[in-house]
């Protein structure tokens, strides 16, 4: 049976399965239904918002024993985390959209940007905690229209606890498998009127030494690490300070990455020797004007931030003779780019609430982009310093990217109108203008329908933009890396149907149908060529959930998404075809929950003209069991990741550069323990 048509009767027979409720609980259900801001800026019920959204709890994210964000996102329909040829970097593959660097994919942290200006994603090498989230707020689909750039097959937007609400203060840390280690401490307390929150969390491991590559891209007869494990050791800190009280907030945010390893290596030649370190510095001012001025509302945004990356890649191992590089290299062919990006934004955004049935939302802003870079290497492709010879060529025409400045004007416009108790619209408009390639518009156009009390439909349409990255428009002497400064953006154009019903109040199902189109897609046309805007993409697909509370003590989350994407007619490389999550909850008692949680990705071809083998499917089944008061104050929890030790691999990039694939970790095993100071 053809997927699709297999979705639809599975979505059909659950909705027919429906039982008379009574009505006051029905009602009872929306009046809980969670709220979230990321659709519109504003407030807004899930079911209502004007897009396909997935709302993440802590409670999620504690049943799934995740350490961080990755972790977490794979029970997100139609997303799937990959890992890069780059460091091994989270890959955030949506509905068939992504590449290597990921910029596709927007990522906040309470409403602020996170990403490094060199290849406009997330730092490599970047993990997140979960300890301090309180909720991750998901739209699948794009959000330009309010977001702006990068916006573009999806964004996710990780909300930080507020613990000074409630007075907690907790300490935790958890021990476990490839020598991990991980301590936290999350409190708050209310201080001369002011509500004062700080966050401290620790991460190290040696990582998984079973991840063994059998062959890399190392030169025949040089020398080579191979076979030995990936380097995927990393050691992290991350801070959060927030003080405010009810018209403003001040966060204060740091994350420093002391050392990491690189992966399969900056060439695909094993480099147990080079190591990643980042720092990101934020702070982030916003301002509440409370009262209605004439029917308006206004709110200060302002932000700004340091991200520093400073890797250290042995790209060959010592005594490599390569036939592009003449020349003796002793301590092997070394390069140390780093980059230094200061961004800083203002917005200001006002909601009118003067039209009867309309709200509205005007905002105004500006972002100032800066980077600078520096570089010491052994090496130059043209000549230009002795081989083998640690030079530091800042400053110089040798650099990997000249020093560069952006500077982007926007305004947005959006307005929700509700036609009638049943009907809602919502249109919107953003304009960016940037100093470098030019101005982009993106409208959005959402009609939702409440059709009972247990049944909402949505029409989707929104347009998105990908900004290209300094790297995309500016990089040089690196032939893996050339720049093209008449690069155009990316477009997306996306349509959806979304219909969610609530077959009774303990069964929630819903089912999201997508189309798009994508234009002007970036890459690398082969090695030595710059960057152009080579491809459309054009992909559909199908994403169902259901959530059901079967009794008091069972529980479950179930999703599958089918998708089916094409450049030129070629199906588009390492994107499952197939996507299943299930998560069962078993709480006996009211101290102890048991979770089983299975992953399936499958479906995933090889890139045109790969001869290799088709990439074998992924899937893992966890188990975590916790108690709440097993002590008093304390919770313990165990989690066992991949339980089944199975085999699991992402793809490399080609034959001729880790024939084997990327193995992935194998069986692990955590304890956790949580102590309230209160």
């Amino acid at each position: 049976m053809h997927i699709p048509t297999y979705f639809a009767i599975l979505f059909l027979f659950i909705c027919s399965t429906a039982t008379a409720q009574i009505e006051d609980d029905l009602i009872g259900l929306y009046e809980e239904d969670e709220l979230i801001t990321i659709a519109t800026g504003t407030a807004k019920e899930v079911r209502f918002a004007p897009s396909v959204a997935t709302v993440i709890t802590a409670d999620d994210i504690k049943n799934t024993g995740a350490r961080f964000l990755d972790d977490v996102l794979e029970m997100v329909p139609g997303m799937h985390v990959g890992r890069g040829s780059n460091r091994q970097n989270a890959i955030y593959s949506l509905r068939g959209i992504h590449t290597d660097e990921n910029p596709q994919v927007l990522l906040l942290i309470d409403g602020i940007d996170t990403a490094q200006l060199f290849n406009s994603s997330r730092s490599y090498n970047y993990r997140l905690p979960v300890a301090n989230i309180s909720r991750i707020e998901i739209i699948r689909g794009p959000g330009s229209a309010v977001y702006g750039a990068d916006a573009f097959s999806g964004v996710i937007n990780v909300i930080t606890k507020v613990p000074s609400d409630t007075g907690e203060k907790l300490l935790g840390g958890r021990s476990g498998s490839f020598d991990s280690d991980d301590l936290w401490f999350i409190g708050g307390t209310q201080l001369a009127g002011l509500n004062v929150d700080l966050a401290v969390e620790y991460s190290r491991s040696e990582g998984d030494d079973g991840r063994i590559v059998p062959v890399d891209a190392a030169f025949p007869s040089q020398p080579t690490f191979a076979p030995s494990a990936l380097s995927t050791h990393y050691e992290l800190f991350n801070s959060r300070l927030s003080i405010a009280n009810d018209d403003w907030k001040l966060s204060l945010s740091s994350y420093n990455l002391v050392s990491a390893g690189l992966g399969s290596g900056g060439a695909e030649v094993l480099d147990p020797i080079g190591r990643d370190k980042a720092n990101a510095f934020k702070i982030h001012y916003s301002q509440q004007f409370n009262e209605s001025v004439d029917n308006w509302r206004f709110k200060l945004d302002i932000s700004g931030g340091i991200n520093d990356q400073n890797p250290r890649f042995v790209l060959w191992p010592s005594n490599t003779t390569l036939p592009f590089l003449p020349g003796a290299f002793p301590e092997g062919v070394i390069g140390q780019p780093s980059t230094e990006d200061t961004v800083y934004t203002v917005e200001l955004a006002s909601i009118f609430d003067g039209l009867e049935s309309h709200s509205m939302r005007i905002s105004v802003g500006y972002e100032y982009q800066n980077i600078k870079s520096a570089e010491v290497k052994n090496f130059d492709f043209s000549g230009g310093i002795t081989a083998g010879t640690l030079t530091d060529v800042t400053g110089t025409d040798l650099i990997f990217l000249e020093n560069q400045t952006r500077e982007v004007h926007f305004v947005s416009l959006q307005d929700e109108w509700q036609l009638a108790n049943d009907w809602a619209l919502t249109f919107g408009l953003r304009f960016d203008d940037y100093n470098d390639f030019g101005s982009t518009v993106n409208p959005r156009l959402a009609l939702v329908w409440a059709a009972d009390y247990n049944l909402t439909m949505k029409a989707l349409y929104g347009r998105a933009f990908r900004a290209p990255s300094f790297a995309e428009l500016f990089a040089k002497n690196n032939p893996a890396i050339l720049g093209n400064a008449t690069l155009d953006p990316e477009v997306i154009d996306t349509f959806e149907i979304s219909i969610e019903y609530d077959v009774t109040a303990d069964l929630n199902t819903s089912l999201n149908i997508f189309y798009y189109e994508v234009e002007d897609l970036i890459d690398y046309p082969s090695f030595g060529q710059p960057a152009a805007n080579l491809f459309a993409q054009y992909g559909h697909g199908l994403e169902w959930e259901l959530n059901w509370a079967i009794n008091s003590k069972w529980s479950t989350k179930t999703n599958m998404a089918w998708q089916h994407s094409a450049q030129a007619g070629v199906r588009v490389a390492d994107a499952p075809n197939h996507q299943v999550y299930t998560m069962l909850t078993w709480q006996p008692d009211s101290d102890w929950t048991f979770n089983a949680v299975a992953t399936r990705a499958f479906g995933r071809a090889r890139a045109e003209g790969d001869s290799r083998d088709k990439i074998d499917d992924y899937s893992t089944v966890d188990f975590v069991a916790y108690n709440d008061n097993l002590i008093p104050n304390l919770q313990t929890s165990i989690v066992i990741k991949n339980a089944l030790d199975r085999e699991n691999f992402e793809p490399s990039a080609s034959v001729s550069s880790l024939p084997g694939d990327y193995p992935l970790e194998g069986r692990s095993v955590r304890i956790e323990l949580t102590y309230s100071l209160n």
